[in-house]
C-alpha cells in the first residue's frame, strides 16, 4: 500500500487566491502528493453564530467548492484541518466566545469545563463537513494545549482525574460524533506522548495520532519507548514532517538543507515504524498573532525537493540538481542566505516563480544586514574595549548600502506578483514587515557604522 503523502496548507497566514491554487495543485500530484490537509481557519465562510469568525477575505462557498474540484481533479484527497482544542484564537478573540478561554488572557486554549464549549466547537466541525461533502477524513488539530487543567472549573477534575482525562473528557466525544457520521479521524500527539498504554489504546479507538518533528535529526521523537506504547496501544500513528514554516518565528525563506534533512530522517523513519503516511507541514504564522512565516510560492522548490526524498527514501544531491533544473533555478545550491548565491537565482518555470526568485535576493539582503548585525555586535568599541579596525566597519557600512538597495528593488519589483497570488492585507504585512522593515534596518545600521568611521578620522 502506497504511503500517503498530505500537503498541509496553513491559511492562517497568505492563504493564496483560489486561481493560484487552481496551478499549484496538479504539480503538487506530480510531484508525489496524495492529498492535501486544508487548515483553513478564519478563511472558511461560516454561518450563524460563527459568521463573526469570517476574515475580511474568506473564502465564499462557491470558491472552497472550487478549491475542492481543483484538488479532485489533480486526483488530491482532502483533509480539512480544524483546531478544536488548542490554537482557536480566531474563535477566542472574539467578544462572543471569550467567556470559552481557559484562561481569559490566553486566546490560544479552549476551556473544555465550559458547558458552551462543545457545542461551539461541533457546531464548527458540522460546518466545515457541510462545505466538504464527500471527504472521508477530518483532522481536529489538538496540539499545545499549554494551558490545560488551570481555570478554576477544570481544576477540580484535573486534580482528581489528572490531565489525560481532561483531555480525553473534550476530545472523546468530538471523535464520537466525527466517527458517528463515519469519518475517521486525524490528532496532532504531542498532548499524550507520555501517556501510559491504556489512555493511549482508548483514545486509539477513536482517533489515528500524527507524530510531528520539524528538526532535521528527529531528536524529539527519537525515544524507542514512544514507538513502543503506540505498537503495544494498537496505534499506527502517522509521521508531520514541515517544508515551510519551522525555521523562525519571522522568516522569508526555507532554509532548504534542514528541511531536506528532515525529510530524509522520516523517510528512514517511515517503514520501521509503519507508519500510514508523512503530513508536510507548511507553517505559514506560529499561532493567529504570530508574524508571517515563509509564503507558499517561495517553498514551492522546497516542497517538490521534500517529496521527493519521501518518495525515494533518501536524499542525493543529484538529486537536487535534476529537480531545480525542472523548476528553472539552477544549480541552487544548499546554503544558509549567502548573498552571492541567493542574488543570482534565475526566475523558474512554476507558478509564482517570480516572487520565489525575488524572495531570494531578500533573503540575500537579510543575509548582508545579519552578518553586518554580527561585526556591529563584536568588532565595534563598545563591544571589543576600543579595539576595531576601521577597514572592518567601512565594509559593514558597504554590506548594510548595498543591502537597502536590495530591499528597495525587491520592494519596487515584488508588489504586482504579490498581488496576483495573495490578498491585500497579506501583501501590505509582507511589503511592511519583510521588505520596508529590512530596508529601514539596514540604513540604520549603516548610518551607525559611518559615524564611527567618521570618528575615527
Amino acid at each position: 500500500m502506497t504511503p500517503e503523502r498530505l500537503v498541509h496548507l496553513d491559511f492562517k497566514g497568505a492563504p493564496p487566491k483560489v486561481a493560484y491554487l487552481q496551478a499549484v495543485f496538479p504539480l503538487m500530484r506530480r510531484w508525489g502528493a496524495t492529498g492535501l490537509c486544508i487548515e483553513w481557519e478564519d478563511m472558511l465562510p461560516y454561518d450563524g453564530p460563527l459568521r463573526v469568525l469570517r476574515s475580511p477575505y474568506a473564502y465564499s462557498p462557491s470558491d472552497v467548492r472550487a478549491i475542492l474540484t481543483a484538488a479532485r481533479r489533480a486526483r488530491l484527497t482532502v483533509v480539512p484541518l480544524i483546531q478544536t482544542f488548542g490554537h482557536l484564537e480566531y474563535l477566542l478573540k472574539h467578544p462572543a466566545f471569550a467567556h470559552l478561554r481557559e484562561q481569559y488572557d490566553d486566546l490560544q486554549n479552549l476551556c473544555p469545563s465550559q458547558p458552551d464549549a462543545r457545542p461551539v466547537i461541533t457546531d464548527m466541525l458540522d460546518q466545515v463537513l457541510a462545505l466538504h461533502p464527500g471527504i472521508t477524513t477530518i483532522h481536529i488539530g489538538g496540539d499545545e494545549v499549554r494551558a490545560l487543567g488551570k481555570c478554576p472549573l477544570c481544576q477540580p477534575f484535573r486534580l482528581a482525574h489528572g490531565r489525560a482525562a481532561l483531555y480525553l473528557k473534550h476530545v472523546t466525544p468530538l471523535l464520537t460524533h466525527l466517527r458517528d457520521r463515519g469519518l475517521r479521524a486525524l490528532i496532532w500527539d504531542d498532548m499524550f506522548r507520555e501517556w501510559p498504554v491504556p489512555k493511549l489504546r482508548a483514545l486509539g479507538k477513536l482517533a489515528e495520532p500524527v507524530v510531528w518533528d520539524y528538526g532535521p535529526d528527529l531528536t524529539w521523537t527519537a525515544d524507542p519507548a514512544l514507538w513502543t506504547r503506540y505498537a503495544r496501544a494498537g496505534i499506527k500513528p502517522w509521521g508531520a514532517s514541515a517544508f515551510k514554516g519551522a525555521g523562525g518565528e519571522d522568516i522569508s525563506w526555507p532554509w532548504f538543507e534542514e528541511r531536506i534533512h528532515n525529510h530524509a530522517a522520516w523517510a528512514a523513519r517511515e517503514k520501521p515504524h509503519h507508519l500510514q503516511g508523512v503530513i508536510l507541514t507548511g507553517w505559514s504564522r506560529h499561532s493567529h498573532y504570530y508574524p508571517l512565516c515563509e509564503t507558499l510560492p517561495a517553498t514551492l522548490p522546497s516542497l517538490a525537493l521534500s517529496l521527493d526524498v519521501l518518495r525515494a527514501g533518501r536524499f542525493t544531491d543529484a538529486m537536487r540538481r535534476k529537480r531545480f533544473a525542472q523548476l528553472g533555478i539552477g544549480d541552487m545550491p544548499f546554503m544558509h542566505g549567502r548573498f552571492e548565491d541567493i542574488i543570482a537565482i534565475p526566475r523558474g518555470r512554476f507558478p509564482g516563480a517570480d516572487v520565489f526568485s525575488l524572495v531570494g535576493k531578500l533573503q540575500g539582503a537579510r543575509q548582508l544586514v545579519n552578518n553586518s548585525l554580527h561585526h556591529i555586535n563584536t568588532v565595534f568599541p563598545d563591544r571589543n574595549g576600543g579595539r576595531w579596525q576601521p577597514f572592518r566597519v567601512a565594509q559593514v557600512v558597504r554590506d548594510c548600502r548595498l543591502a537597502a538597495r536590495v530591499a528597495d528593488e525587491v520592494g519596487r519589483a515584488i508588489e504586482a506578483p504579490l498581488r496576483r497570488i495573495l490578498f491585500p492585507a497579506d501583501v501590505r504585512e509582507f511589503m511592511d514587515t519583510k521588505v520596508r522593515a529590512l530596508a529601514r534596518q539596514a540604513r540604520t545600521q549603516a548610518r551607525h557604522a559611518a559615524a564611527l568611521l567618521r570618528q575615527a578620522r
